[in-house]
């Protein structure tokens, strides 16, 4: 861009070698767009079920420009497109997803004085999928003979990934205080996380928790 009208001469020959000159001129262009200044989304991931931090997806102009908000798709891995999305006019996203998955938004501010003065912000938002794990108890065994039970009830874990983790503890509720093992442990081959289990006088109840490798995690109480 000049920082006055510049002009060219631009010379044209033909295939007989006769040529024509052109003259142009190139106007300096004048730029008076100060761009809404916003401020950083943050990216964050959460389990199914959890909820996005609002305050991750708000955005403000900092520098005093009053403008119009729209929210964009931003060709995510499970949101691949750049469509406007329908009612996200405002400042914060609340068009959020559910599903498993990883998606990519971006949010415009236009000038409400200049549609070409505009910026923008991106952020990415990731869900995690909880294990699909169960667990199951195997009833304590009888002393051959006697009415006496031995001390080998059994908590197996099937349909575990072979990164998830365990601790267990007794009760409807997990309890991480009491929990056994004190921190997350892998799930063994074959699932049997504990063999030596008492015989109760009564149904006993254990809280099995699984936990994957994001860091979701699942309970599942067993009897």
């Amino acid at each position: 861009n000049p920082a006055t009208s510049q002009q060219y001469t631009v010379r044209i020959t033909n295939s007989d070698g006769c040529f024509i000159d052109r003259t142009v001129t190139l106007s300096a262009a004048t730029c008076n767009c100060t761009a809404p200044v916003l401020t950083d989304l943050t990216n964050e991931s959460i389990c199914v079920g959890g909820s996005f931090t609002m305050t991750n997806v708000t955005t403000s102009v900092t520098n005093s420009v009053s403008v119009n908000y729209q929210w964009y798709n931003n060709n995510g891995t499970d949101n691949a497109n750049t469509n406007a999305i329908s009612g996200q006019t405002e400042a914060a996203l609340t068009s959020l997803p559910t599903g498993v998955g990883s998606y990519s938004y971006r949010v415009e501010a236009t000038r409400m004085d200049d549609s070409s003065c505009k910026t923008s912000k991106t952020v990415t938002l990731v869900i995690h999928a909880l294990p699909t794990a169960m667990a199951a108890t195997t009833t304590a065994t009888c002393m051959s003979g006697t009415s006496t039970a031995n001390s080998d009830g059994k908590i197996t874990i099937s349909d575990f990934a072979a990164s998830d983790t365990y601790q267990y503890s007794t009760s409807n509720t997990f309890n991480s205080e009491t929990a056994t093992p004190s921190s997350p442990m892998m799930i063994p081959m074959g699932g049997m996380i504990v063999s030596n289990l008492v015989n109760p006088a009564t149904s006993q109840q254990y809280t099995v928790r699984i936990t994957n490798s994001d860091g979701c995690f699942i309970d599942r109480t067993v009897t």
